[in-house]
């Protein structure tokens, strides 16, 4: 009895569990899609199973590197004092007398490094990509001793200059976010028939400083200058577009390794400190900044096939000063294939110009400052306010000779 009892309630269970059933599927339980319909909820419920686990993991990733990117600021500050004193270490080992001066520039500030006696001849140095006046430490002694009084802003946009946020979408916005300011910074020093230098970034805006006052430059110095021709590697177009200060920003100590991964191993780049000031003037907080309008520059044909927007010889004009071009025989930002091709297409419009290859990676003028300086001294001659600058000391002929050093 007590066994037929206990089949009596499991009859009577699994009955009442299949009328639940019925009446859960209502309708559809005599439909034929009942079993389409059960095999949605239950894909349904897996889809929200998932997303909840993922927003979780998301949840955990954003808090690790918020956390991270709070301990890489307690460790490495990226402040304007911290970029000071940086700056103050590396001249230390400049023997020349060096002021900073903070020049009024459209409403907003240029932090300017002037080094030499104000007597002299003014000389006008741009600073590349990621940089700041600072890196030229290695050449102010040398330009000095040439006779010059060096002139050397941080550019608008960069290091410790102002930082307006860039808002502009074409390439000539880009262009007017640092030209017009470095033309008016020149008008608020006075300074008349100086002769500039850039570098990378700096060279490209140090030509078409040139090209539109030519009466104002006395002699141009292009070292290793960007955007000549169209075409970029894939590398570097992600490099410009997405910028190393967008990761030092917001990845703290994960960024922090990727940069001692990238950043130059070679003993000239790592003495004085000079990789950890670099760190410093990407991780500093801001907005979209110079690097903004530099990554604006980069045009995406497809997703594997970036360009120049703006590239020097579809704008190549003639220039009434003398030009040295300086090439580095293993730069892979901007190739001395390249360089030697603007070489070529300014003498073929009547530029007085002279290239020279050296042996070094992007920044010639600062793994080898001796030989840069040899190089200028050799080209331009004399300095004085008083004396036109001198003719390049080759023949004709020889021009077309590209030497490495």
């Amino acid at each position: 009895q007590r066994r037929a009892g206990r089949g009596r309630k499991q009859a009577r269970s699994e009955r009442a569990g299949e009328g639940a059933r019925k009446r859960e599927l209502g309708s559809h339980a005599s439909a034929p899609g009942a079993m389409w319909w059960l095999a949605a909820r239950a894909v349904a419920q897996c889809a929200i199973g998932v997303s909840l686990r993922a927003l979780r993991v998301a949840a955990h990733v954003v808090l690790a590197v918020e956390a991270q990117r709070l301990l890489m600021r307690l460790l490495k500050p990226a402040t304007h004092a911290a970029i000071e004193r940086a700056e103050r270490r590396l001249f230390k080992h400049v023997h020349s007398k060096v002021e900073e001066v903070w020049v009024p520039v459209m409403g907003f500030k240029m932090h300017t490094i002037v080094v030499g006696n104000r007597e002299d001849a003014p000389l006008v140095l741009l600073h590349g990509h990621s940089m700041s006046a600072a890196f030229y430490y290695r050449n102010f002694d040398d330009y000095v001793a040439m006779g010059y009084c060096v002139y050397a802003p941080d550019l608008l946009g960069w290091a410790r200059s102002s930082q307006p946020e860039f808002e502009g979408s074409t390439p000539e916005d880009s262009l007017h976010y640092f030209l017009p300011s470095i033309q008016q910074w020149h008008a608020e020093l006075g300074l008349n028939q100086i002769a500039l230098v850039g570098h990378s970034l700096g060279g490209y805006l140090a030509y078409e400083f040139a090209a539109q006052n030519p009466d104002v430059v006395r002699q141009l110095t292009l070292i290793c200058p960007a955007a000549i021709h169209r075409s970029v590697t894939l590398y570097r177009g992600i490099y410009f577009s997405l910028t190393p200060q967008r990761f030092a920003r917001r990845l703290g100590v994960l960024a922090w390794f990727m940069f001692l991964c990238k950043f130059p191993k070679s003993e000239v780049y790592t003495r004085h400190n000079i990789r950890e000031y670099t760190w410093l003037l990407s991780a500093q907080a801001g907005f979209g900044s110079g690097d903004f309008a530099v990554g604006n520059m980069i045009e995406w044909r497809s997703p594997l096939s970036p360009e120049v927007r703006r590239p020097i010889m579809e704008n190549l004009r003639p220039l009434k000063m003398p030009v040295l071009l300086v090439a580095a025989l293993y730069d892979a930002l901007v190739p001395r294939e390249h360089v030697a091709d603007l070489y070529a297409a300014l003498q073929q419009n009547g530029t007085q110009c002279e290239l020279y290859t050296m042996p070094t990676d992007h920044c010639p003028h600062f793994e080898e400052p001796s030989t840069f300086a040899h190089i200028v001294r050799s080209t331009f001659g004399d300095c004085r306010m008083d004396a036109p600058a001198k003719a390049l000391l080759i023949s004709p002929g020889a021009q077309r000779k590209k030497d490495v050093l």
